[in-house]
């Protein structure tokens, strides 16, 4: 029951809150976050009955209008107030390189004890927005577009 209960919550976050269709920009650079998405659930699956510790997956795409994709050097969320003081484990993005986008991917463990599953989904979203270094220690925030469904 529990197993089925999470599934359900985990699909419904991210249909609801996992991707976005409008196009991210920042000012300068021109990076484009063109997709993204997000989910929420078990740590594993050796751990489907510890509900106490939560994992939060998210997978991005990044692009850039002038091709500049080659000096990125480091692509990972803020966390917002609602999730950081809950954060046990802050993994570090994987960046997958292409020649036309970077495919970041990463993920949280996050202290869930005592939250109901709506308490948890009334915490979303942990991030609205992505910081990113380039290799000579430029910094660039680039915004989400949060579709939230009430």
């Amino acid at each position: 029951m529990k197993i089925s209960s999470l599934f359900i919550l985990v699909l419904s976050f991210f249909l609801l809150f996992g991707c976005s269709k409008e196009v991210q920009k920042d000012e300068l650079r021109n990076f484009v976050i063109e997709n993204w998405s997000t989910s929420i659930g078990a740590i594993d699956e050796n751990n489907l009955n510890n509900t106490d510790e939560q994992k939060y997956s998210y997978t991005l795409y990044l692009t850039s209008e002038t091709g500049m994709l080659d000096d990125v050097k480091e692509v990972r969320p803020i966390f917002g107030d609602n999730i950081k003081n809950k954060i046990i484990t802050n993994d570090l993005p994987i960046i997958k390189s292409a020649d036309t986008s970077i495919e970041v991917q990463g993920y949280i463990i996050f202290d869930a004890k005592g939250l109901t599953k709506v308490e948890i989904a009334a915490l979303t979203p942990f991030f609205t927005e992505v910081q990113i270094i380039t290799k000579d220690n430029s910094e660039y925030i680039v915004k989400l577009n949060i579709l939230k469904l009430e």
